[in-house]
């Protein structure tokens, strides 16, 4: 395959835009190609930078509730091919994991190891997949109860899935099936009332910012 067909190949990836063939192919060369991997994940983090160069608009308040019933009347839900198109090597195509059920990214927190976040002790995460050479992780993150996370700076552009319980960052509560993307700089503190479970793309280097006096 040419360069050029690959280059183009990669940031259809980052839109989601590719059959599941197209995706096999590009996993596979990407598994032994460390640049089109990179390139990928380049893509990926400037298509999470879309969605705030357009003005906010407010759903109609009865969207959410209409979409769930449009997708538990389709049959066409994501297949386990088309799951396993999303992701290699246990990680997931971050552009692409908001139209995975959220029954199989609930699954596939099933399978990691669950280790105590040092930052927030009632705070858990649970790592899937780590890029050193891009300096980002793809994780879970579990908590049972009411919780402040710590306020933290974003090295990198971030995307949060909430699979279970709830999530508020500034005035906006999240539910399940929400997506959530941050932009590089941003500063913010989520809380859960209820407890959660969320699906995490981000940057190792994000810093925890001290509590203001």
């Amino acid at each position: 395959m040419r360069d050029q067909d690959l280059e183009e190949l990669a940031s259809l990836s980052a839109l989601d835009a590719l059959t599941e063939e197209e995706c096999a192919q590009v996993a596979q060369q990407a598994a032994h190609d460390s640049e089109l991997a990179a390139a990928i994940d380049d893509y990926c983090n400037v298509t999470a930078q879309l969605a705030y160069s357009a003005p906010l608009v407010t759903p109609p308040a009865d969207l959410k509730q209409r979409l769930w019933e449009r997708i538990g009347e389709s049959p066409n839900e994501t297949t386990p091919a088309e799951w396993r198109g999303n992701h290699k090597d246990g990680q997931i195509n971050p552009q692409s994991a908001s139209s995975i059920r959220l029954t199989e990214l609930t699954e596939q927190s099933k399978a990691v190891e669950w280790e105590p976040y040092e930052a927030a002790p009632d705070v858990f995460l649970g790592t899937l997949h780590v890029n050193l050479d891009r300096r980002m992780v793809q994780c879970f993150v579990r908590t049972w109860g009411p919780v402040t996370f710590p306020r933290h700076n974003h090295a990198a552009a971030e995307e949060i899935i909430v699979l279970e319980g709830d999530l508020t960052i500034g005035d906006r509560h999240y539910q399940p099936g929400d997506r959530i993307t941050t932009e590089a700089g941003a500063v913010h503190q989520p809380q859960t009332q209820e407890g959660c479970l969320l699906f995490l793309h981000a940057s190792l280097d994000n810093d925890v910012v001290p509590e203001e006096v």
